[in-house]
């Protein structure tokens, strides 16, 4: 098996192995997926589980997946600086170019053809909700107008990450049990101790 088309063949892995890497790409690092996407023998999700794992310890297997997702990165011209690019859009978008709101409450929106293509990548979801219903003086329709931002926090955390803002590094929580002694005049109860 020559691996799939448009791809290298992937030297000292069995042709399983060299599909399960196409397949974990595929399947979004399900490990259990790919295995099944292999045609593996494995009937159950324990088995192939267990599978799964001995190829994700073989180095063979490691080094094929970082070397198909380099390809993979290259072929569709996506890198850091690219990534970093779209998050920063929705990092520091605000809210106030896509909407205002005057002293009475009045709401505008901002036409889409006044937005930047920077403006739109921070937009999840535009959806337009039209009710009619009908009434003693006729039909009444009603637009609701759903508009969501892609999470904003999030996306400034990753970049702040990225940038080496916060440490990440896991704090180790310690158990410390301190152990006081008193005495106490003979007269004093334990509920009369201060």
């Amino acid at each position: 098996m020559a691996g799939r088309p448009g791809s290298r063949e992937i030297n000292g892995l069995t042709p399983l192995q060299r599909e399960f890497v196409f397949a974990l790409i595929e399947c979004d690092f399900n490990a259990i997926a790919a295995v099944k996407a292999t045609g593996s023998a494995a009937s159950t999700d324990k088995a192939r589980d267990t599978i799964a794992r001995r190829w994700l310890d073989h180095v063979g297997v490691q080094a094929a997946i970082d070397e198909e997702l380099q390809a993979r990165s290259k072929r569709l011209r996506i890198g850091p600086d690219r990534v970093v690019q779209e998050l920063a859009k929705i990092a520091f978008s605000n809210s106030g170019d896509y909407y205002e709101w005057d002293d009475t409450g009045s709401l505008k929106i901002t036409s889409s053809r006044k937005l930047t293509r920077a403006q739109k990548a921070a937009i999840a979801s535009v959806k337009e909700t039209v009710k009619t219903r009908a009434t003693e003086d006729g039909e009444v329709t009603t637009r609701t107008l759903e508009f969501k931002q892609h999470d904003k926090l999030k996306a400034l955390e990753l970049v702040g990450r990225h940038i080496g803002m916060f440490d990440d590094r896991a704090t180790q929580q310690t158990e410390l049990t301190v152990k006081i002694e008193r005495s106490a005049p003979p007269d004093w109860t334990d509920t009369e101790l201060p």
